[in-house]
């Protein structure tokens, strides 16, 4: 419908203007490392990771079609030093569609990190990471009904001019940054912290003339691996991320079942406050990890039809390989599982 259209190019406003072209972001963070920070750059044991990671929100609200979707594949690896240190060297591409596709944004990125180890079985390491990288967003308004379109008898005539002074795509180039901590204490307990910031430039990022900013993206992470048992673990997690005026806090509990050295379960639940309740379900074969994750709305949005009793699926799939031999000694960049 029409109407649809209107609405959708209203909450395209609201969300590129109010919100200032807030970032892309995944229920499942702890599968999208190097979105949460770039000092996870090559933070695996192993030699190289693989992932892609795919959300759907709404499906079905914007005239039959999502509301958004966003594909991300990424790529990462370290580069190990004789002294136990290493380099992680990587990128990712993410393509965010809002409002059935009339808005597109494309993420291109490159990322690097450097992870010191410290510590007699360098069981403890400071890492230090950087990523730039440019933004396309277009939008699409030959799919757009303005309200200067709205004639006689509330019906919309497309030959009348839109009066908005809008283009159709912008691009930027932008830089980032990340801190991150993680000690293996002992062989059943494990945490890691960080820090990082987005935007750093806060480029240029509008299609009207009045310029507005990307803002500025900060994002603290906190994750622990707890061994209760011996093929049980427990890995509470929380991120807070703040971008302009909007704030987001996600924690949550998961559990890791492992039934022997290649296969393992993973199933938990996380909350993020005022927003929406995600229980996860995934699967680590192999070096392969398979993760299955669903918002259940729980804002007030609940109370609009269209999305009513519609949240937003996300399904993960990474890789970890090994085809070359890792020395025998205690790696300084364990993997956090979060």
């Amino acid at each position: 419908m029409k109407f649809n259209r209107l609405i959708c190019f209203i909450l395209v406003l609201c969300l590129g203007g109010s919100v200032a072209a807030q970032d892309v972001h995944f229920s499942q963070f702890y599968n999208a490392p190097l979105l949460l920070n770039p000092a996870l750059t090559g933070k695996i044991n192993g030699t190289f990771r693989a992932g892609v990671i795919y959300r759907n929100q709404w499906f079905g609200a914007v005239n039959g079609r999502s509301a958004f979707s966003t594909p991300m594949v990424s790529f990462d690896m370290p580069i190990r030093m004789g002294n136990g240190d290493a380099f992680g060297v990587g990128g990712y591409v993410v393509n965010d569609r809002s409002s059935g596709g009339l808005l597109n944004r494309i993420q291109v990125v490159l990322s690097g990190a450097y992870h010191k180890g410290f510590g007699e079985d360098n069981n403890h390491a400071l890492s230090l990471g950087f990523q730039a990288g440019f933004n396309q967003r277009r939008l699409d308004l030959a799919g757009i009904n303005f309200s200067s379109m709205l004639g006689d008898n509330y019906t919309f005539d497309p030959t009348l001019p839109s009066q908005e002074n809008l283009g159709e795509s912008t691009t930027n180039f932008d830089v980032s940054t990340g801190l991150g901590w993680s000690s293996k204490v002992s062989d059943r307990f494990y945490f890691s912290v960080g820090v990082a910031a987005y935007n750093l430039i806060t480029p240029y990022n509008t299609f009207n003339s009045n310029e507005e900013d990307n803002m500025r993206r900060i994002t603290g992470t906190l994750g622990l691996d707890i061994r209760v048992a011996k093929r049980f673990s427990l890995l509470p997690s929380v991120i807070y991320q703040n971008q302009a005026k909007a704030q987001e806090t996600n924690l949550g509990l998961a559990g890791a079942v492992d039934f022997n050295k290649d296969f393992a379960m993973l199933f938990g639940a996380y909350y993020r406050v005022k927003d929406a309740v995600i229980p996860y379900v995934g699967a680590d074969y192999k070096g392969f990890r398979l993760g299955l994750s669903y918002d259940i709305n729980a804002s007030s949005l609940n109370r609009i039809e269209t999305t009513k009793n519609v949240g937003a699926v996300e399904i993960s799939l990474m890789y970890v390989g090994r085809y070359i031999a890792l020395p025998d000694v205690t790696s300084v960049i364990y993997c956090p599982r979060f």
